[in-house]
């Protein structure tokens, strides 16, 4: 929950909540989950690396190696102008 969310609850019911921040650790990044032909986790393999991953992402796409990919994973909600993302 965001900090405006965390004080609307509080003020609507009372109630307190955590506050998790919008974070990624890079050097420690969560595994890769999925149905991917290159992950045998049943075999003892280990899932494909973050590379390997953005690679078959970008295969998937369409988009080479030298082009540039910019997502954003968001909620389209006006708030967050997502328009201004999409002009630059």
């Amino acid at each position: 929950i965001n900090s405006s969310a965390d004080n609307q609850l509080s003020l609507r019911t009372g109630i307190s909540a955590t506050i998790i921040p919008n974070v990624m650790d890079f050097d420690n990044p969560p595994p890769v989950t999925g149905n991917f032909e290159s992950c045998a986790l049943d075999s003892g393999e280990n899932p494909p690396s973050s590379d390997e991953y953005a690679a078959d992402v970008r295969r998937a796409l369409g988009v080479a190696d030298d082009e540039l990919l910019i997502l954003q994973p968001t909620r389209v909600v006006k708030r967050k102008g997502i328009e201004h993302a999409i002009e630059l």
